[in-house]
C-alpha cells in the first residue's frame, strides 16, 4: 500500500517472475500520493482510492481499480481491464485489442478506443470518447 509520496516502474503480478524495477505480488492500493509508469500484468491489481496513477500499463489478466482519486494517460492491453467507481476520474486512456473500461459512477475524458476494446458506461459520464471502425461503447446495464 501507498500511502503519500511516489513509486515509479513498480510492476504489479499475481505471478512469480523475474523482472526489472520493484515487483510487488497481487493487489496494490494507492491511497494518496503518485503512481507512475505502475504495469498491471496477469494476477494484478491496482486500486487507486485516492491520489493519482500516471501511466499506468494493464495487460492481460491485469486490472485497474479507480474508486477515487484519478487515473492519467493509461494504456490498457487485450484482456486487461479498467474500472472506473464513483468518485473516481480517468483522463487519456486508450484501450487496445480487447481491453475493457468499465464506467460506474466516475467520470472518463478523451479515451481512445481501438481494435475491439470496449468503453462500458453503466453510470457516470463519458466525454470525447474517441471510436475507431472496431471500437465498441455500450450505455446502461452493466
Amino acid at each position: 500500500m501507498l500511502s503519500g509520496g511516489t513509486t515509479v516502474s513498480t510492476i504489479i503480478s499475481g505471478i512469480s517472475a523475474g523482472t526489472t524495477g520493484t515487483t510487488s505480488s497481487g493487489v496494490e492500493v494507492l491511497s494518496g500520493g503518485t503512481a507512475i509508469a505502475t504495469s498491471v500484468v496477469s494476477g494484478g491489481k491496482l486500486t487507486v482510492s485516492s491520489g493519482l496513477a500516471s501511466g499506468t500499463n494493464v495487460s492481460s489478466g491485469g486490472v485497474l481499480a479507480i474508486l477515487g482519486g484519478a487515473g492519467s494517460g493509461t494504456t490498457v492491453s487485450s484482456g486487461g481491464a479498467e474500472t472506473v467507481s464513483s468518485g473516481g476520474t480517468d483522463v487519456g486512456t486508450t484501450l487496445l485489442g480487447g481491453a475493457v473500461e468499465n464506467l460506474r459512477g466516475g467520470a472518463a475524458s478523451g479515451t481512445t478506443i481501438t481494435g475491439t476494446g470496449k468503453l462500458l458506461v453503466s453510470s457516470g459520464v463519458a466525454y470525447g470518447a474517441i471510436v475507431d471502425s472496431t471500437g465498441t461503447t455500450s450505455t446502461g446495464g452493466g
